[in-house]
């Protein structure tokens, strides 16, 4: 800005100026140096002066823009310098601006002033917090740019222990800041800024010594991911950082712990050899440094954290009555997007196959055969993204049960209560957990009619709700794991099965029963048969002991017709020795009963006379019962002579005299109905 607006007494000495000495240009000031250690220094082209009329230069300065004083007059046309030593340029910036006297023998007239410049006043700062770079700050000399002045400033440095001063940078004009790029840990470096005028003079700033602390942490490293090598079970972290020019490191952070320290920053990976990825999941942090080492604290710049990444860990559970295995993994959630899916791989051979994709943390892995190891692992896939990571290797396998080596039925034998007792034996050094007893009529379709924890070796269970006096019973015995799945079934076992009629004619009982099934066949089976029978609900005796080819008995019982005539049996089978398990058992039938029918015939005559014959008159009777037997016996008059309810005994005439009597006789028939019979006989001597 021209001098006469900042200074209201140059207006009319301007316009006198400029009418009387309108030939004469204004000095053209060019260049302002701050100098050491206080004071400037001016330099200005010397205007052409053709009549002769140079009287002075006079130099003005303001702190403001606003009040100017001069501050000197320099009388040597030639002289296109001044230095004035009270400016303070090393603590603020000043504005000057030079006008030029003339005398022309009478009247001493000013020139138009020179453009106004401002000195250059260089801020060198550490910013808050301080991040151990330099940041400068200055003034324009004039605005706009002086034809003169280049495009670009030099900005210059010397270090504090070299005293050698070099240019660092060229900023272009209207940009008047410069970040020195080259970090200082803790030290003092000068610097200024110059303009160097296409007259030749060199424009100087003041010249600022500051000292640079770095107080200030690097950039945060953003964790790409935390993945887990299947093989190893090492956990690879990656990271990236956007500004690795002022990073001297990384700390390895594990479970809020530091494990190791990653020097320089080129590499942006650690490979955790000592991760416990097998037994759980582990987090992690990555912190990084820089190459500043303090004094107080001791130790360099480190930064925070960024988000923690946690790795995947895999569990599997072995669902065995299912044949299924269940995979389960913690979602890995520190991606900023999330995750888009899981993907499940299996091991087989060498490789390793993708069997299915989720977007949930579960899977189950179906159709798994017992006994064989399955090995997996998980890996995560970025929403939207590329990042991948990994969880460790987990095998497992669906148990398989120890199978008993034998499981033995040893006996099926029907009781007193019509019930029948089974009896087996089995493997105890095997994993049975239950046994499943099976009953069938036909020996084809079986029925579970139990189911018993398994415990020791030797069981007996008693089938209460079975009819083995309508068939033979079949029976077998399986083992069963936990998982009620079949381990080993047993040998068949069948009850013995009585059954016969009655020979009414022959006065004898048929008697059969099926052969007992299956003894072990190294003892051959059954070794022979007992027949027992009973008479009139008495005691069992033995009838007979039959060979094991013979299952039929033809029972003669003429000797019992004064019985009642109920006939009941059973068969008792013995096992033949030899029995690989040990074991000689017996098994008994059902009890099969039957009667012999009521016969009752009466004579027409009886001869008392001593002679043996014919002593008594009776009914003549076989297997008649006495419940309601009632016998009478009167004389032609309609006397009673002789009475019994006993169907064995009879009447012995008592001398009674020759002649014809009469009888009544009451009795119960096969079907439980009363009979009555009457009649007459003759008394013979």
């Amino acid at each position: 800005m021209k001098a006469f607006l900042k200074h209201k007494f140059f207006i009319s000495i301007l316009i006198a100026a400029t009418q009387a000495f309108g030939q004469y240009d204004p000095v053209e000031l060019h260049c302002i140096k701050a100098t050491q250690p206080t004071g400037a220094s001016l330099e200005w082209q010397i205007p052409p002066d053709p009549l002769g009329h140079f009287d002075s230069y006079k130099v003005y300065r303001s702190s403001d823009n606003v009040n100017y004083s001069l501050v000197g007059t320099v009388n040597n046309y030639l002289q296109n310098n001044f230095a004035d030593a009270a400016a303070s340029t090393q603590n603020q910036s000043y504005y000057y601006y030079i006008i030029v006297e003339y005398f022309d023998g009478t009247t001493i007239l000013p020139s138009v002033p020179s453009d106004t410049l401002q000195s250059i006043f260089l801020e060198v700062n550490n910013s808050n917090p301080q991040d151990g770079f330099a940041h400068l700050l200055w003034n324009k000399i004039h605005d706009p740019k002086l034809g003169t002045h280049p495009n670009n400033y030099d900005v210059e440095r010397k270090y504090y222990f070299t005293g050698v001063w070099s240019i660092i940078a060229t900023p272009m004009y209207g940009s008047e800041f410069y970040d020195d790029v080259d970090k200082v840990c803790i030290d003092s470096n000068y610097y200024s800024v110059n303009v160097t005028d296409a007259y030749g003079c060199v424009s100087h700033s003041n010249q600022v010594v500051k000292q640079i602390i770095d107080k200030t942490p690097p950039e945060i490293p953003v964790i790409d991911s935390a993945s887990v090598d299947p093989l190893t079970g090492e956990i690879t972290i990656s990271w990236t950082v956007s500004k690795p020019g002022d990073i001297g490191g990384y700390l390895v952070i594990r479970d809020g712990i530091v494990i190791d320290t990653v020097f320089g920053n080129v590499d942006t990976f650690y490979v955790d050899q000592n991760a416990n990825a097998e037994n759980e999941s582990q987090s992690y942090g990555i912190s990084s440094f820089d190459t500043c080492w303090n004094v107080n604290p001791t130790g360099p710049n480190v930064g925070p954290t960024d988000i923690i990444h946690e790795s995947m860990w895999e569990t599997i559970i072995p669902q065995t009555c299912e044949n299924a295995l269940d995979i389960n993994w913690n979602a890995y959630k520190e991606w900023p997007l999330g995750v888009s899916e899981y993907d499940i791989y299996v091991q087989s051979g060498a490789t390793f196959n993708k069997v299915s994709s989720t977007g949930g943390t579960t899977f189950k892995f179906e159709n798994a055969n017992p006994g064989q190891l399955y090995c997996f692992y998980v890996r995560a896939k970025e929403n939207g993204g590329v990042r991948t990571a990994s969880s460790n290797l987990k095998c497992d396998s669906v148990e398989t049960f120890k199978k008993p080596n034998f499981n033995y039925l040893k006996s099926v034998s029907v009781n007193t209560s019509n019930e029948v007792e089974i009896k087996w034996t089995f493997d105890t050094n095997s994993e049975t957990d239950s046994i499943i007893i099976l009953r069938s009529e036909d020996g084809s379709v079986f029925d579970e009619i139990t189911a018993l924890k398994a415990s020791s070796g030797n069981l007996t269970y008693i089938d209460r709700s079975a009819r083995p006096d309508l068939a033979p019973q079949y029976y077998k015995v399986v083992t069963t794991d936990q998982c009620k799945r079949p381990l080993l079934t047993s040998n068949l076992g069948r009850t013995v099965y009585i059954s016969g009629k009655a020979n009414q004619s022959a006065i004898m009982n048929q008697m059969e029963w099926t052969e007992y099934l299956d003894w072990d066949t190294l003892g051959n089976g059954v070794e022979s048969y007992d027949l027992w029978r009973s008479i009139d609900d008495g005691t069992f005796h033995l009838v007979e002991n039959v060979d094991n080819n013979q299952k039929y008995y033809q029972d003669d019982v003429e000797q019992y017709m004064d019985t009642e005539g109920e006939f009941c049996y059973y068969v008792i089978a013995y096992e033949s020795a030899g029995n690989q398990f040990g074991t000689k058992e017996t098994s008994t039938s059902n009890v099969f009963c039957l009667a012999q029918k009521h016969n009752v015939y009466l004579p027409k005559a009886f001869t008392p006379n001593d002679d043996v014959f014919n002593q008594e008159f009776k009914p003549i009777s076989s297997f008649l019962e006495e419940e309601g037997y009632s016998f009478e016996i009167f004389n032609r008059w309609g006397d009673k002579v002789f009475e019994t309810s006993d169907p064995q005994s009879g009447w012995d005439g008592n001398k009674a005299p020759l002649g014809v009597y009469l009888y009544s006789l009451k009795y119960k028939n096969d079907e439980g109905e009363e009979m009555k019979q009457k009649g007459s006989f003759t008394l013979l001597r």
